[in-house]
This record gives C-alpha cells, structure tokens and sequence, in this order.
C-alpha cells in the first residue's frame, strides 16, 4: 500500500549511527531536515490518509484475513509490517467499539507514524542481540516527540494525530513516557496504539520465542491496568475472539490448521487444515468447522515456521 515507499524517504541512512561521536542533538537535527525535505516535495498528511482508507477498506471487505494477515505476515521490514498491522489490530477493535470513522482514520494515521524518529535505530534494534547502549535509550524516550515535531514540519495540523504519536508510549500506571502522563489522561487513540505496539510484538516471531496469538491474548489480560488500558485489553480479547484469526490449531483427526474466520460466541471458528493427521502437507487446503466432532480444536500451536503460507489460497483470494 506505499507505506515502505514513504518510509524510504524519511530514513536517514545508517551512515550517522556508525558515528563515534554522534549525539541525540544529531539524530533530532537529521529528523527535522529529512521532513522538512520531503515536506517540500509532497503532501505528506493526505499519503498516510491514503494508506489508511485502502486499509480500512480491506478490514470492512474482509477483517478476519487482515486479521490473520497482521498475524502471519512477517515478510519484509519491521519498520514497516509492524505499524501496518497496529493499523489493522486498532481499526478491528475501533470499529468493535463502534468508533467513529473519522476517529479511526486519525487513529490508524497515527499508529503508522507514531516512530517515524525511529525508523532507522528500530532497524538496528531488531537485529542487534546485545543490550540497548545508552545513546540507544535516549533515543527511544525521545523519539515520540521528535516523531511529533516531524509530523508538523511535514504539514500534519490535526491535533488529535499529533497528540496520540507524543503520548503513544505513555502507560496507564503513569510509568511510560515522555511526560509519565497516569491512565484516563492518555488519548484514547494513544491507549489504543499502545495496546496494538504491545500485542503485535508479542506475536512477531522471535529467535527465542515462537508467536501464538492466544498466549499473547493472555498476557493481554495479565498486564492490564498496568502498561495497557485494562478495558482495551478486555476489547481487544472479545474482538479477536478465543481463537483469533491466524492462530494454528490441532484438531480432533491430528490435522494442523489455521483459523481463518471468527463465529458468533468465538468457541467453534472455522479453519483451514494445512497438515495430514500423519505430518504431511495436504495437497489441498480443506476448510473445517470446528463445532463438528471430529474437526473440535484439540489444542493450540505456535506458528511452524517450516510450514509454507500462501494467504491467498488459505482465504480463497487465489483468483
């Protein structure tokens, strides 16, 4: 959808953080010339808005693919898929709240640009092993409102946006930041965005740690009401349902499938097996429902990364 595209031309390039002697002075200097750069070059606010309505459409056509979309995709960069699919969580649980669309559409502009000062370190980040140095630190604490600052060089005047990007690391027991603003004085769009920011990492598949939606749905509702919204975090596990869309499952036969569409009451979804009861890839993917005997989910899997996804063929949009 041209969010990679936008990306490009507000990174830096890796060429200051090989720097000895950089300081944040640097990197906030560097940010605010990049916007101002490309604020000269295009209108910046209305392609985000773009972006933002061609996934708001695909989430009203079909929210269970984007949903299983947001937790199976993992082809490209993290700078990119991981504010894709905070936009995707936030417009799922926004409209289960029958929220606005106006609201939304602020909403998920601002889950797209809430680290547009971090584009280059999260890169780093994500493939460094080692600890956070203590430049790094600072940089994190304040790359929220140097994104904000960005934003308004590059033309963003909706108060609303700018203000859920500032707050969108604060936490409800008052120990986020920059500003260690306490619950209910958060933005609601921020408390949102804070919410998808957790619950997205937690199902990104890591070295050490394999993603599994329903352990990440748990621990949801385990920090609730202390780095998340805890009547958001009981949103987000009533929206995505007990079993969300992309979980693996085994069913009763021994078949492996995946969940491809929530039902009413969210206990028996429907799934499409991918593998035999014997481990061997099915030549096609068969659709299951899961309230029939045979076909029960017997338990949850995490993801198999050995196992190849065509998402197309698994929510019939081959064609």
């Amino acid at each position: 959808v041209g969010l990679a595209a936008l990306f490009d031309r507000l990174r830096l390039g890796g060429q200051l953080f090989d720097r000895d002697d950089i300081m944040p002075a640097d990197v906030e200097k560097a940010h605010l010339q990049r916007a101002d750069a490309l604020a000269q070059e295009m209108d910046f606010a209305a392609a985000v808005q773009g972006v933002v309505r061609t996934l708001q459409r695909a989430c009203e056509m079909d929210p269970d693919a984007m949903v299983g979309f947001a937790h199976l995709d993992v082809a490209g960069p993290y700078t990119v898929l991981h504010p894709l699919h905070q936009a995707i969580f936030g417009d799922v649980f926004a409209r289960f709240l029958k929220i606005p669309i106006a609201e939304r559409v602020t909403m998920a502009c601002a889950a797209l640009t809430s680290n547009i000062a971090m584009l280059d370190l999260q890169e780093i980040l994500w493939r460094q092993a080692s600890p956070l140095t203590e430049l790094q630190k600072q940089l994190v604490q304040l790359h929220p409102t140097w994104s904000r600052a960005m934003l308004v060089r590059l033309g963003v005047t909706d108060p609303s946006w700018l203000d859920a990007v500032l707050a969108h690391h604060e936490r409800v027991d008052g120990k986020g930041y920059p500003a260690g603003t306490l619950g209910d004085k958060i933005p609601f769009s921020a408390r949102m965005i804070a919410l998808t920011d957790i619950y997205d990492a937690m199902v990104t598949p890591r070295q050490h740690r394999p993603p599994n939606p329903r352990t990440a749905l748990r621990d949801l509702f385990l920090k609730r009401g202390q780095a998340i919204d805890a009547e958001l975090s009981a949103i987000a596990i009533k929206g995505l349902g007990v079993f969300p869309p992309g979980t693996f499952v085994k069913l009763q036969n021994g078949e492996v499938a995946i969940v491809i569409k929530r039902v009413p009451g969210n206990m028996n979804p429907i799934v499409r097996s991918l593998i035999g009861p014997r481990g061997a890839p099915l030549e096609r993917f068969y659709r299951r429902t899961t309230d029939i005997a045979m076909f029960k989910i017997q338990d949850v899997l995490s993801r198999d990364p050995s196992v190849p996804l065509d998402m197309r063929l698994i929510w019939d949009y081959a064609g």
